[in-house]
């Protein structure tokens, strides 16, 4: 475990001290902040009411999809049986 923490953390300094001198010495300025929040609350609002607003098809396409799953699970092991008992023949 620490030999992991040892090469995470060479390389996140490797990784600071091969940045040039501008980009290490940049800052978020402090309004940036706000202006992010209000971004992500902007996009956390709409994602939220896509999925409101399509839930039963959300829903529907998930149970497609699961039966899908589950009926190549079957056919695949229906093939497998089969496969079985013709070699035992």
């Amino acid at each position: 475990m620490t030999r992991i923490r040892v090469g995470m953390f060479s390389m996140v300094m490797v990784f600071l001290f091969a940045l040039p001198q501008s980009a290490q010495a940049a800052y978020i300025d402090p309004n940036t902040g706000g202006m992010l929040f209000q971004i992500l609350a902007v996009v956390f609002g709409f994602f939220s009411a896509a999925v409101l607003l399509f839930s039963s098809r959300i829903r529907m396409t998930a149970a497609r999809f699961k039966r899908l799953i589950r009926n190549l699970i079957k056919n695949r092991r229906s093939a497998e049986t089969t496969s079985i008992e013709s070699s035992r023949d």
